[in-house]
């Protein structure tokens, strides 16, 4: 009787795993209410491996978003899901990165390429401008925390980064910045020397607010190009920089 009770028993097990293994996603999100900004399309795969053609945030698209739950980190009780979107060899956002947590959300090991004139965009500038090439996100660690992070470790890389104003290109040659988390807020400070003389440090707070200020230090190479349109930018201070501010 036992062992006909343990082989039912085992039996009910295996289907009840079954059952958890192959958990459509499309069900599981029929069950949970989504933020109105958040709209999914495409919902293929199970909890375990998902797949989502389109998933559009405050009306950003990212294409192609694939999912991969990890089995092992549900075994440490720190559930941990692999994510991988977009198409390097296509326009728009792109990249991979690891989200982890379960009181609290943890992004890890995450790159990420992203247009740079969609960045441009929610940035506040004193003329209007068309950002060119891409944006390099990188974050060895991000938590989130109140208004936006607990903690913050990464990087931006523009390589050969450009804009045009007036109709005018400008190469604004290499920029790198650093990012941190300072009470809650997010904190971009660029890396120097740089070939653009630019010193700036930007915050991104409460709200998705963003203000920054710094200046622009002309030198003897900088290009020319960038000199015509200082003027158009802001006017220069007693020591000759050009001081910047939104």
């Amino acid at each position: 009787m036992k062992k006909r009770l343990s082989l039912a028993l085992g039996i009910l097990g295996l289907y009840c795993l079954f059952l958890v293994v192959m958990l459509p996603i499309g069900f599981v999100l029929n069950m949970v209410n989504l933020p109105h900004n958040i709209q999914l399309s495409g919902v293929k795969g199970t909890i375990w491996q998902s797949h989502f053609d389109t998933v559009i945030v405050d009306n950003i698209r990212i294409d192609n978003v694939d999912a991969s739950l990890s089995v092992l980190s549900l075994l440490s009780f720190h559930p941990s899901v692999d994510v991988t979107f977009g198409d390097p060899m296509l326009s728009g956002i792109d990249g991979h990165a690891t989200v982890s947590g379960t009181s609290t959300l943890q992004i890890q090991n995450t790159e990420i390429n992203i247009p740079a004139n969609l960045i441009a965009q929610f940035v506040p500038t004193p003329i209007e401008l068309t950002a060119h090439k891409y944006i390099e996100l990188k974050l060895e660690t991000f938590e989130l925390g109140e208004p936006i992070c607990g903690a913050l470790v990464g990087q931006i890389d523009w390589r050969k980064a450009a804009v045009t104003v007036y109709g005018q290109k400008v190469d604004l040659l290499d920029l790198r910045a650093d990012l941190h988390c300072n009470n809650g807020e997010i904190k971009l400070a660029v890396k120097q020397p740089n070939g653009l003389g630019l010193s700036l440090t930007a915050t991104l707070g409460k709200n998705m607010n963003m203000y920054g200020q710094g200046y622009i230090q002309p030198s003897a190479t900088t290009p020319k190009a960038i000199m015509d349109v200082l003027p158009l930018v802001s006017r220069p201070d007693g020591q000759g920089r050009y001081p910047l501010r939104f």
